[in-house]
């Protein structure tokens, strides 16, 4: 069946999403309205309306396209090399100017409104938390790391280097630094 009227522009969409996490940056969560977007975005309210629910699923909508990937990684036989990559893309992530300025924003919004800071964990970090815990597992079964370790504050351990350094407005963590991290959090862990 053919859907009716005119096909959705997905140019629109992306205006809007752009407009949504100018706002977030620069005013927080509590600024970024549906009126506001429409008007940073020159999109008329009614059409973001018909696109997204209200502004939740607006702001949720537009932060997943931060955390999608086009690329998702191809996992080898090696836990530890696919370890270092995909902490190799957090850095490059964290590295981006507009978006460790937004996560520092979000941050900051989470510690007054921390129920919806948990959604946006939960929505859009988990599954690259997700993906992580998995490799993290697969370097228990290579034998990297005892089997006694609790994988969640491995992780933790792991990309604290490049959030610490973004959220604190240091200089950007280095390749040779995030697989000297590895290195260490590793050679703790690992068994006997």
């Amino acid at each position: 069946m053919k859907p009716r009227g005119r096909p959705r522009d997905t140019a629109i969409d992306d205006q809007v999403r752009a407009a949504t996490l100018d706002l977030l940056a620069e005013v927080g969560r509590a600024g970024t309205t549906v009126e506001a977007v429409a008007a940073a975005s020159g999109v008329a309210k009614t059409t973001i309306y018909r696109r997204w629910s209200g502004r939740d699923d607006l702001i949720l909508g537009a932060l997943s396209v931060l955390f999608q990937s086009d690329d998702e990684p191809t996992l080898s036989d090696d836990p530890r090399a696919d370890l270092g990559a995909l902490l190799g893309r957090l850095r490059e992530q964290w590295a981006d100017p507009q978006f460790r300025r937004l996560m520092r924003r979000l941050s900051s919004d989470g510690s007054e409104a921390p129920q919806d800071y948990q959604r946006f964990r939960e929505q859009l970090i988990a599954q690259r938390r997700g993906l992580l815990l998995a490799i993290l597992g697969r370097c228990v079964d290579a034998g990297y790391i005892r089997d006694d370790v609790d994988l969640r504050w491995a992780a933790d351990l792991l990309v604290a280097p490049v959030i610490v350094a973004a959220m604190t407005h240091r200089d950007d963590v280095t390749a040779s630094q995030l697989d000297f991290s590895v290195d260490i959090v590793l050679r703790g862990l690992a068994p006997g």
